[in-house]
């Protein structure tokens, strides 16, 4: 996982992101790079920016969630259950990231993804489940010490279900057929890296699920300036005699214009030249600010640059 993006394990959550970023802009398919290789950051990514996940994954080296089975002690009180099969209110969720350039966070932006999900097969014949009796669960006898218990089980045949579907033509038995959505992901000007999108109900259908769960998208920046909120920050690098005299450069920004900044003060390393209303768009109106840190690039003189200096600033 610290090998994909670059970094030691003692990294920072800000080291981990920036490693991220740079990585992802580097690797993004769109931009020629490899695809396999892309997903292996963005996973990387997802454990790692996460504190309990990656806990989890420095003390066990797995990026499994730890499970917890409960099912042997609902077992021991299953004679008090009901014996009519419940299906769960919903199905679980699946979470996705999608890479996003900082261009469409700033203008907005449509984009059409086709999914494959699973649906209930609408051609299935069923028949009560023949080991159960239609109920979805059994009552099996387990010895506990001098006594003999009664223990509610889910049916292994119909996986609780209470039914079982005769040989279909269509799904071959499997309840289930695969077909093709689209979700319409709408990017809003303003949002932001981590924004999730929602679309419920476009997971795979379930028999034993009353209603799908949702397909949850999360989004990622893949470019190479550094956002915080509605402010940019774009470091430059300045010579030294600019650093004194002053300096201009021209930015390729986000919004697609370019932005030039012009300073004619004396600067030091790591100060910020601040640019308002450059920003990223803020949701509700209005923009940021562009935040310019200068880095004074350290570089040798001459002896007749070093006389020069002498005479304007003597010992």
């Amino acid at each position: 996982m610290y090998a994909a993006l670059g970094v030691e394990k003692t990294a920072t959550q800000e080291e981990i992101k920036r490693a991220y970023r740079k990585q992802a802009l580097e690797c993004h398919p769109d931009r020629g790079g490899n695809k396999e290789t892309f997903q292996e950051i963005q996973s990387a990514y997802e454990v790692l920016s996460d504190p309990q996940k990656r806990s989890h994954y420095d003390m066990t080296g797995s990026t499994d969630a730890p499970v917890l089975d409960m099912s042997s002690m609902f077992g021991m009180f299953g004679s008090f259950f009901s014996r009519t099969t419940v299906k769960a209110a919903q199905g679980p969720n699946k979470v996705h990231e999608i890479g996003v350039r900082l261009a469409d966070m700033y203008h907005g932006k449509t984009i059409k993804l086709v999914i494959k999900r699973d649906v209930i097969c609408r051609d299935c014949v069923f028949d009560d489940c023949a080991v159960c009796g239609g109920h979805g669960v059994r009552m099996k006898r387990h010895q506990m010490g001098p006594m003999m218990a009664m223990i509610q089980e889910t049916c292994g045949a119909c996986r609780g279900a209470g039914r079982q579907a005769n040989k279909c033509g269509t799904c071959g038995g499997r309840q289930l057929v695969e077909k093709e959505s689209t979700l319409s992901v709408v990017i809003e000007p303003g949002m932001e890296d981590g924004d999730k999108l929602v679309f419920a109900g476009q997971c795979s259908e379930s028999p034993t699920a009353q209603r799908p769960g949702d397909v949850i998208l999360v989004l990622r920046e893949t470019d190479e300036w550094e956002r915080r909120g509605s402010t940019l920050i774009m470091e430059v690098e300045i010579s030294l005699p600019e650093s004194l005299l002053g300096w201009e450069r021209t930015l390729e920004h986000p919004s697609g214009l370019p932005v030039t900044v012009t300073w004619g003060e004396v600067v030091r390393h790591g100060d910020v030249v601040k640019v308002a209303g450059k920003g990223m768009p803020v949701r509700g109106g209005g923009f940021g600010d562009l935040h310019v840190v200068c880095r004074v690039k350290v570089q040798s003189i001459s002896d007749e640059q070093r006389s020069a200096l002498k005479l304007i600033w003597p010992a």
